[in-house]
């Protein structure tokens, strides 16, 4: 009985790997994204608190106080604003990223489905080479009945 081979499982295999390499360049950017996010919120609360501090030394009349802080909270307004922009740029590459992976995902399944076909063209064929034999040997069964 004939193996079934498929001759682009070269291809296949190399379409797999690229999707799988892909979704694992996703995963990293998901990753550095969360952390960029939460980076971000920390220094959000960060300049919240600042904030209140900054007014409670208004209030106070502290003089050196306020400007340590207003100093402070430029400086943080500063790192937020390149945080903000960090993660855009970052958003950026894993909606690429995700339009990558479609593509490489449809380009293996359109490879996975010429296989199924290939796989049940063969399916197909062994059947009609196994009933042909079941045939050729009920006929010839068939006719060592009626010669005896």
């Amino acid at each position: 009985m004939k193996k079934f081979s498929f001759p682009l499982e070269f291809l296949l295999k190399y379409r797999k790997r690229k999707e799988k390499r892909i979704k694992r360049e996703l995963a990293e950017l998901v990753r550095r994204w969360e952390k960029e996010k939460k980076l971000l919120e920390q220094l959000k609360e960060e300049e919240e608190k600042c904030q209140a501090e900054l007014k409670k030394r208004r209030e106070e009349g502290n003089i050196s106080y306020i400007l340590l802080y207003q100093s402070y909270l430029e400086e943080l307004l500063q790192r937020i604003e390149k945080e903000q922009v960090k993660m855009e740029k970052l958003f950026a590459m894993m909606e690429e990223k995700k339009k990558e992976l479609r593509f490489a995902s449809k380009e293996k399944m359109v490879v996975e489905r010429l296989k199924k076909k290939r796989w049940l063209e063969f399916v197909s064929l062994m059947e009609r080479e196994e009933q042909g034999l079941i045939d050729e040997s009920a006929i010839a069964k068939f006719n060592a009945q009626k010669r005896s």
